[in-house]
């Protein structure tokens, strides 16, 4: 082996070292994407506004959790859907595909013949870029759907469960949501003073130590914490 190889076999080691730390680099950073984006997807739903109540970094990744759950299911889904598709697709759309790969694969072994002149490997050049243009378009469409997607995928998964709840409790209220072999919990929550009389009932939002957002029968409150509250479920 002489020194070109061993300088190209180095590079390519050091290349693959490389990718494994920014891919271990990357993953920490997605998931508090996704555990962002599906709550403050869950809290606008109920229209709070996340700035009020920060969440820590450990709920966050909680969140990215079922973030990436749901995008699981979402992407399987999107799969099926893809073969059905693939049944639609006309034969003519089919052979212009392949007409234009074909096309391509052909400019490209004409560019490596030797004999070829400077005028025809301008042409051919031309001819090239015409038709990689289509598919540089879809690159681009599909880089930016690929950064944009499941952010956007985790916030409409937010969306969705705060939407389950406010259809659930509109339309049940405070009754039993869980069922275990003990008890049975309320979906939910009481505010009650240090005397034990009930202040506030309704579907517990968000909470941190200033403030209390909670979805009530008649609209959303959002109202500052005592400290000699004490907020709980019901049990039966």
């Amino acid at each position: 082996m002489n020194n070109n190889e061993e300088g190209s076999s180095e590079k390519k080691s050091f290349s693959i070292r490389l990718i494994g730390p920014a891919i271990i680099a990357l993953i920490p950073v997605v998931a508090y994407l996704l555990g962002i984006s599906f709550y403050q997807g869950y809290l606008s739903t109920f229209g709070v506004n996340s700035d009020i109540f920060p969440i820590s970094t450990q709920y966050v990744y909680l969140n990215a959790y079922y973030a990436v759950t749901h995008i699981l299911f979402k992407f399987l889904s999107n799969i099926l859907s893809a073969f059905e598709l693939l049944k639609q697709i006309d034969f003519p759309f089919v052979f212009i595909i392949l007409l234009n790969i074909l096309s391509l694969a052909a400019g490209f072994w004409w560019l490596k013949k030797k004999n070829t002149t400077r005028i025809e490997k301008s042409i051919t050049i031309v001819c090239i870029v015409l038709l990689l243009y289509p598919f540089l378009l879809l690159l681009l469409l599909g880089t930016a759907i690929f950064w944009w997607s499941p952010s956007r995928i985790a916030s409409l998964a937010g969306q969705k469960i705060a939407e389950e709840k406010i259809v659930k409790f509109t339309k049940n209220g405070c009754t039993p949501d869980q069922k275990t072999e003990l008890v049975q919990i309320d979906n939910c929550s009481v505010i009650q003073d240090k005397d034990g009389n009930v202040l506030h009932e309704g579907l517990l939002i968000a909470i941190n130590d200033k403030d209390i957002a909670m979805f009530k029968k008649d609209g959303i409150y959002t109202f500052p914490r005592q400290n000699d509250w004490l907020i709980r479920r019901k049990l039966h």
